[in-house]
């Protein structure tokens, strides 16, 4: 199978300096799990990058196996999107405050937080979901152009495979932040189903949060090919 070695080397040289980066942090806060798991997560994002490629390089080849491929970046592309949620743990951290101002004019001002450590969180979580984002548009991307393509309605598919992919983003995203369960478990969807009634949430919190979810993987989805295209054309 002839590859692009460059491309796996630049994924092999980010997730090298993202673990180095994260294991440090993790030293200085050893009994916080999160800088570990913002290394599974930005592996498991890149995994649909690799099931892309694989999935249209098999396509011309031995179609039986690409449709594996295209299976298992089905399940595990919503990873690359679900990164976004992890800047909740964010949320309870003061990176500023507000003190009485020095001078009669001044009620009040803003003090920045000096803690590198906390802004050394921020960066590193921050990456991750850049990272995720742009390994889920590339892949969304080169699926729809490589094989999609082919399809007699392709002038009307990509909108629709883009909406299917937003939609099933969208609800992973909520699978996976409050019931908890990973990629993996498809395979056990009457486990789903029951942690759906269980959930205790409304079923307006539902679907308000798939929406909102779904809404922005469809923007990102239409639009990144556009700014794309323009910095080809600078």
């Amino acid at each position: 199978m002839k590859v692009r070695l460059s491309f796996y080397w630049t994924h092999i040289a980010f997730f090298l300096l993202y673990s180095l980066c994260n294991v440090i942090l993790w030293c200085f806060s050893p009994h916080s799990g999160l800088f570990l798991m913002l290394i599974w997560n930005a592996f498991l994002s890149f995994l649909p990058l690799l099931f892309s490629r694989l999935a249209v390089w098999y396509r011309s080849r031995m179609k039986t196996l690409w449709i594996l491929w295209a299976f298992l970046w089905i399940i595990f592309w919503p990873n690359t999107f679900y990164m976004v949620t992890d800047v909740i743990h964010l949320s309870g951290d003061a990176f500023f405050k507000m003190v009485s101002g020095i001078s009669n004019s001044e009620s009040q001002q803003i003090v920045y937080s000096t803690d590198i450590l906390l802004w050394s969180k921020a960066v590193v979580i921050v990456s991750g979901v850049l990272y995720g984002v742009i390994n889920g548009i590339n892949s969304e991307m080169l699926l729809e152009k490589r094989m999609l393509r082919h399809t007699g309605t392709y002038r009307y598919f990509p909108i629709l495979f883009r909406t299917l992919c937003s939609i099933l983003g969208g609800t992973a995203i909520y699978i996976g932040r409050f019931l908890r369960f990973n990629s993996w478990d498809i395979f056990r969807p009457t486990k789903i189903l029951d942690a759906f009634r269980f959930s205790g949430h409304s079923t307006a919190f539902v679907v308000e949060f798939i929406g909102i979810f779904s809404a922005f993987i469809l923007c990102v989805l239409c639009f990144a090919p556009h700014f794309l295209r323009e910095n080809r054309l600078q």
